[in-house]
């Protein structure tokens, strides 16, 4: 997954945040891509589209097909502590899995729509390898992976932080487990 940005803020933050995940490089081989854009005169023409032209997704999405394969979508979230809301705005392309961002918030707002946008991208990109996601908690312990499902507040952290405090256990992840069927066993990632 690629990412670029014209938020010289950002990208900094992004090198930070995820330094030892993502590196720079200077290829242009990707699955997908995420285009951060600043520019403030882009924001005010995608939400007009997606409002003037498009349907309600949701209570706080609207989407613009604009053809087969490009859709802007305009989304609007009340963050409650701040009683502030949150925009965005999504061009969407099929081919090549490219995807623009629009947002007229703060950084921080921009840091988690980027955060989210490229989680998205890459669960969608795991899930097309036949990777299939759970909401678990899973570690190695004996050379043995085990994973904990379960539903919100089910004890999942609880019996992983148990399992964590055996000696050569190790943890795999606390929040999103992809396995995938490989015949005599699973893989997990």
């Amino acid at each position: 997954v690629g990412l670029y940005s014209d938020d010289a803020e950002l990208l900094d933050w992004f090198g930070k945040f995820f330094g030892g995940y993502f590196t720079v490089t200077r290829s242009n081989q990707t699955d997908a891509v995420v285009y951060s854009n600043q520019d403030p005169a882009v924001f005010p023409h995608l939400k007009e589209w997606a409002n003037s032209s498009g349907r309600p997704r949701s209570e706080t999405e609207t989407e613009y097909a604009v053809d087969a394969e490009h859709s802007i979508i305009y989304s609007r979230e009340i963050d409650d502590a701040r009683g502030e809301a949150e925009e965005n705005c999504f061009i969407l392309r099929q081919t090549g899995r490219k995807v623009l961002v629009s947002s007229p918030g703060t950084l921080k707002v921009r840091q988690k729509t980027v955060k989210r946008s490229l989680r998205n991208m890459m669960k969608l990109l795991l899930m097309e390898k036949t990777w299939q996601p759970f909401h678990a908690s899973a570690c190695i312990w004996n050379d043995t992976g085990i994973c904990i499902l379960g539903g919100k507040f089910a004890g999942k952290t609880s019996t992983l932080v148990n399992l964590l405090s055996r000696p050569r256990a190790r943890l795999v992840t606390n929040d999103n487990l992809f396995l995938r069927d490989r015949g005599t066993y699973f893989e997990g990632c």
